[in-house]
């Protein structure tokens, strides 16, 4: 075993402790004698730009304090091997609540940290959390939920154990990702049960939020002040918010799809000028709404305009899968472009221990809809427009809440989603899997000029854009519906 490999082996043991209420680490000259303060909440830590150097932490208070992080580096063990290190940032008043955003952007590349949120002057801290940075290597893995989407206390906990049971699965996840609607009714109540629930990931590994309709559709700036993240050019933050970051030699960029009737323009430029400037290998779309599902929403005009209006031109942007939610089901597509099936070749290996099948060099789009991790599921829509049907590899609903792993090693891709029953001990099954071998370098788009991302200066496209799609999209829900 190499030092390389011993110390993730140990960095990974240390993950789990932590993650399972394990004792936490030591600290480093800040005293044990520190008591954390129950009135900080909400705590959660996001990249923010590079996934390397920077993190973002955000946390709320329901009176006015400082907002400070202090972090310092930690061995396998947990135990301090780096003077602390402290970190302001500012705060905003919403909705009853103090907001806190600071973020730290000189941290070192594949480094577990520990650190507290809170107020320096007045020595008040939160509980001790960890994370890791990027260490920019080409292997890495994530995981994937969706839809928790709760209105109760005792739902929230159903969900944290689907994520807990994948943590349990590829415990060296370095981060999670949710595809939209952590919450049902976008009430405070609602958002301080799920960090509850959640609180021991959210406060131990990096989270990768991204807006769904129930978040703030209606209700806005509600999770813009939930996360700290690093919003893409054009981006308002009124609906959710955009934005993108490399991790290993993936580019993975979020969409607000929230922003919709149709998409802006800012955010579709903004999109285009993101991937086609990427030169990573994988390239990996993640939003709410999904462009192919066989839910109830599939048909509805609000993502019939959004696959109408963006669909065309994601397709021209070399992306390798795009991981949706908001239909409750589980879905995942061939490779797809144009709405067909694209043939591609395949290959068998032994990949860690198991046979396995790689798609060499698919030259489509794998949609993917990892089910929800919440106990609010839909049937399979028979009646799903054309093609989604058609070209699904797997649309079904198992009748279980789910989870996804992602491992990206070098030239390979393995995805795997599984079923967890909550309500028998938390088996945890395999459903469903699918690989990719990729052996062509990633490019960017040479000599790409940027697309204009000014709100003020697409007002009008906006506009003619919202007459455009709107009414086409109106006249195709009008004519199918006559046709059954």
């Amino acid at each position: 075993m190499n030092k390389k490999t011993g110390f993730k082996l140990l960095s990974l043991l240390l993950v789990l402790s932590l993650l399972f209420s394990m004792p936490f680490a030591a600290s480093a000259n800040t005293g044990d004698e520190i008591v954390p303060d129950g009135s900080i909440t909400r705590v959660n830590v996001t990249i923010y730009g590079d996934s390397k150097t920077s993190r973002g932490f955000s946390w709320a208070t329901k009176k006015n304090s400082g907002s400070d992080v202090m972090l310092y580096a930690i061995d396998a063990e947990g135990n301090p091997i780096s003077e602390v290190k402290y970190y302001s940032g500012k705060s905003n008043s919403f909705m009853g609540y103090i907001y806190h955003k600071v973020v730290a952007a000189d941290l070192e590349p594949g480094t577990m940290y520990a650190y507290r949120v809170g107020d320096k002057a007045a020595g008040k801290w939160s509980d001790l959390g960890t994370f890791k940075t990027d260490d920019g290597d080409d292997k890495f893995s994530f995981i994937a939920i969706a839809d928790v989407q709760a209105s109760s206390e005792k739902n929230f906990q159903f969900a944290s154990k689907v994520l807990e049971a994948g943590y349990r699965t590829l415990p060296e996840a370095e981060f999670f990702m949710s595809a939209g609607d952590f919450v049902n009714d976008c009430t405070n109540e609602e958002w301080e049960w799920l960090f509850k629930s959640f609180k021991n990931i959210f406060m131990n590994t990096t989270a990768v939020p991204i807006a769904g309709n129930h978040d703030g559709n209606l209700k806005w700036h509600w999770f813009e002040n939930q996360f700290n993240l690093k919003k893409g050019a054009g981006c308002d933050g009124i609906t959710g918010v955009y934005y993108s970051f490399d991790y290993g030699n993936a580019h993975i960029t979020v969409l607000n799809s929230n922003d919709m009737y149709p998409m802006s323009e800012q955010q579709v430029n903004w999109l285009q000028n993101d991937i086609n400037k990427s030169d990573a290998k994988w390239k990996i779309l993640v939003m709410h709404r999904p462009f192919y599902s066989a839910g109830k929403n599939v048909n509805k005009p609000d993502t019939m305009i959004m696959r109408d209006r963006l669909l065309p031109i994601v397709e021209k942007l070399n992306i390798d899968l795009i991981i949706a939610g908001h239909d409750h089901m589980y879905y995942r597509s061939k490779s797809v472009k144009n709405g067909k099936v694209v043939p591609t070749e395949t290959i068998t290996e032994v990949y860690k221990g198991v046979e396995t099948v790689f798609e060499v060099n698919p030259a489509g789009v794998t949609h993917i809809l990892p089910n929800t991790a919440g106990t609010k599921r839909y049937s399979v829509n028979q009646k799903a427009v054309s093609p989604i049907l058609d070209i699904a590899a797997v649309a079904s609903q198992p009748g279980l809440s789910m989870f996804s792993t992602f491992e990206i090693d070098g030239d390979r891709l393995v995805y795997k989603a599984y079923t967890v029953d909550v309500d028998n001990g938390g088996t945890v099954e395999l459903y469903d899997q699918y690989a990719i071998l990729k052996t062509v370098p990633g490019s960017a788009v040479e000599g790409w000029e940027d697309l204009d991302t000014n709100p003020s200066n697409n007002l009008f496209k906006n506009i003619a854009n919202f007459f455009k799609h709107f009414t086409q999209v109106i006249f195709s829900y009008l004519k199918m519906l006559a046709s059954r």
